[in-house]
């Protein structure tokens, strides 16, 4: 039989000090957020009046409380409880409504920084413990901490808020800083909460014997200071799929945050999405500080606290730091912040291809199982002496998981650039490693299953980081056009953004397009057909092997 018991001032000196060690295990800027949280969270609450105190004032409330969200956050959360009130808006009801759901799926949901993303869903956890909407909740975070923080914290606003304790006569019968389960006159039966992390399964975490958890929330599980090499991300992701797969039938997930980086597990997620490759069990949802899409009254996130009439005036309510705040932080577009190599500032596009070009093709060829892992980039760089001017002409960066589509996109480009008479001199794979016997293997495979003759393709060797100066020589000096539009189709954001933000291999991993730009250039260079820096080419006698290869 369990015993039942309320918290005493010993229990929450004791959860106090948990508290405190949890703040102090985390980072300072997570100390600094869940301080204000629960600060705001603590301060006094005014009892209700003698009148309000009746029992048929008390039974009508908790009656509209458990058919109304909102009207029960107003109740026992009143406007005079905090610094600036401003009442909950349409993305407020959104948050809720993906709570209330029963599918079974993730839920991933990117909400702009200040716009109470959090604190309503955390609010809408505590509604549901005590109507009873769930008969067990996890709350989670990348570390334990911050998860254990936010039960203490919820017991102790339980504790402290007079108007909640007097209706909802709260029956303990477990409060610690991992788990809490309580009864109440609105849920006789009782809820049990716990806390989870990245590093914590959420295997085996049933209570009663067979309950499985049928909410699972988690918010902080990643931010500025997590890794965001491929692994970590990848297991972050198959962390959350863990979860989803722990819950009831009925059960669902919410991972509230912000798409801060291009790099982060949410921003991997809704990219897959944009591919069609992203497991239906899984739902996406981006909410933009300002979305000119959306109905003229929804176009602010909060029109109620920032009733904005443009981005513009959007932007100097919110006050980001600068665009990459802005792209990542609230609309959930994230950007790569420019490299000293090649800074977007020399970005540019041609209107119009010179009738002089000659150009080369390369690509660091590479697959990966369901096109989820890196990108292959493939460059056209094409050189105009009329213009002293790189362009280039064609591009693709995606992942493949065929050799033969990567192959059939690599000559598919090769051709177009025949079809509008771009003399092609060279095409070249990246040899390193065992990649020229691989590749060599796949070419005449490819050319005997479709019956056809190849090119010749090169292999090479090169070691990027040291031909990288001469190529950002010249980008710096302004000379690479790319095709219009490129920056704004999928393939080509994806590849500037990667040129954009290359610190050389030391620094960064993801460098498939800069490594096939510079890669290009240096085989642009062996056949001499551009002059870089003003150089001429060296002469060299043509031996019957390499005049073959130049055809």
């Amino acid at each position: 039989m369990k015993k039942a018991f309320t918290t005493s001032d010993i229990l929450l000196q004791q959860l106090e000090d948990q508290r405190r060690a949890n703040l102090e295990a985390i980072g300072r800027k997570q100390q600094e957020e869940l301080r204000r949280d629960i600060e705001k969270q603590m301060q006094i609450i005014v009892p209700f009046s003698e009148k309000e105190r009746t029992a048929h004032a008390v039974t009508e409330r908790l009656k509209r409380s458990a058919a109304d969200f909102f009207f029960w956050d107003a109740t026992y959360f009143p406007p005079e409880m905090y610094d600036e009130y401003f009442p909950p808006g349409w993305f407020h009801r959104e948050i809720v409504r993906i709570m209330d759901l029963a599918d079974k799926k993730a839920h991933v949901l990117h909400g702009p920084r200040d716009s109470a993303k959090t604190g309503t869903a955390k609010k809408k956890f505590l509604y549901n413990f005590l109507h009873g909407l769930r008969h067990y909740q996890l709350i989670g975070s990348e570390t334990l901490a911050p998860a254990q923080t936010s039960i203490v914290d919820m017991l102790q606003l339980l504790e402290s808020n007079e108007r909640l304790k007097h209706d909802y006569k709260l029956q303990w019968n477990e409060a610690s800083s991992e788990n809490l389960f309580a009864k109440s006159v609105s849920n006789p039966a009782g809820t049990y909460i716990g806390a989870l992390s990245e590093e914590r399964s959420s295997r085996g975490k049933q209570r009663a014997f067979f309950l499985r958890p049928d909410l699972i929330y988690l918010t902080d599980f990643e931010n500025n200071t997590s890794s965001m090499t491929k692994e970590a991300v990848e297991k972050r992701i198959t962390r959350v799929n863990e979860m989803r797969t722990s819950l009831s039938a009925k059960g669902t997930l919410l991972w509230e945050g912000n798409n801060f980086s291009v790099d982060c597990a949410m921003n991997r997620l809704f990219q897959e999405e944009e591919r069609s490759i992203l497991s239906s069990e899984f739902v996406m949802h981006r909410f933009r500080a300002w979305d000119a899409r959306r109905r003229k009254e929804m176009r602010s996130i909060w029109v109620e606290r920032f009733p904005a009439k443009s981005e513009a005036e959007m932007r100097s309510m919110v006050k980001p730091m600068d665009d990459h705040d802005w792209n990542g932080n609230f609309q959930g577009y994230p950007t790569e912040k420019s490299g000293d190599i090649f800074p977007d500032v020399h970005y540019q596009e041609w209107h119009s291809l010179p009738n002089d070009l000659r150009a080369v093709i390369f690509t660091d060829p590479n697959c990966a199982l369901k096109e989820k892992g890196d990108t292959t980039a493939i460059t056209c760089l094409a050189w105009s002496s009329m213009m002293q001017k790189y362009y280039i002409t064609s591009a693709r960066c995606k992942s493949y998981s065929s050799s033969d589509t990567l192959i059939t996109d690599f000559l598919t480009l090769r051709s177009a650039e025949n079809i509008r008479e771009v003399a092609v001199i060279a095409q070249a794979f990246d040899g390193n490693v065992s990649q020229e016997s691989t590749w060599t293997n796949s070419l005449l495979n490819y050319s005997k299953l479709h019956d056809m003759p190849l090119p010749f393709i090169a292999f090479k060797k090169y070691k990027v980081d040291d031909l990288a100066t001469i190529a950002e020589q010249e980008w710096k000096a302004g000379k690479f056009l790319f095709p219009p539009g490129f920056r704004k189709t999928v393939e080509g954001k994806e590849y500037t953004d990667q040129v954009f933000k290359f610190k050389l291999k030391k620094a960064a991993k993801k460098d498939d397009a800069p490594d096939s730009l510079i890669s290009a250039l240096e085989l642009m260079q062996e056949f001499h057909i551009n002059v870089i820096g003003g150089r001429k080419p060296i002469f060299t006698s043509v031996s019957k092997k390499t005049f073959t290869r130049a055809l």
